[in-house]
């Protein structure tokens, strides 16, 4: 009884004890903020002339073209329609600094469909997103729309990527 009692004492011990020296910040939410060249919000859904269907595919993953379903369209307190995009698509190892720094990559045809008659005509693009992982943060670095790089990660800004179409 007592080694029972002295077991479970250490056991509660040990798994009370705080240590934020390893915790890891995560910061890869994106907000995809699609708008033509006069400013109209493509992604509103209240409007038949934008983009009425938006569909992702994992560009590495397992196959060719596998379905992303971990995204979804939301508004902001201003009224803005974006894509809330937080994971979904397949990290490729691209660099390994050193042990405490390494770079990924994740890359996926965005597809804006848009009604024209009684179909729906799509509209395919590419996005990548690189990501910088260190033992206290791994955060969203650069996303590129058709190989343009339309995002550098700023220290303490949100993760809002603006696309012109």
């Amino acid at each position: 009884m007592n080694r029972y009692v002295i077991f479970c004492l250490i056991f509660v011990l040990a798994s009370c004890r705080k240590n934020d020296d390893n915790d890891l910040r995560i910061d890869q939410v994106a907000r995809f903020y699609i708008t033509d060249s006069h400013n109209k919000d493509l992604l509103n859904p209240q409007d038949s002339t934008v983009y009425t269907s938006v569909k992702m595919f994992d560009l590495n993953g397992i196959r060719d073209l596998v379905p992303i379903t971990s995204f979804s369209v939301e508004k902001d307190d201003d009224g803005k329609h974006y894509l809330d995009y937080s994971a979904g698509a397949t990290r490729v190892l691209t660099d390994s600094v050193s042990t405490n720094e390494k770079y990924y990559e994740s890359s996926f045809i965005l597809s804006l469909g848009t009604k024209r008659g009684t179909e729906i005509i799509y509209d395919d693009d590419t996005v990548t997103l690189s990501y910088r992982w260190t033992p206290t943060l791994f955060q969203l670095q650069d996303v590129y729309y058709n190989r343009k790089k339309v995002f550098a990660k700023t220290a303490g800004a949100p993760n809002h990527i603006h696309i012109v179409k």
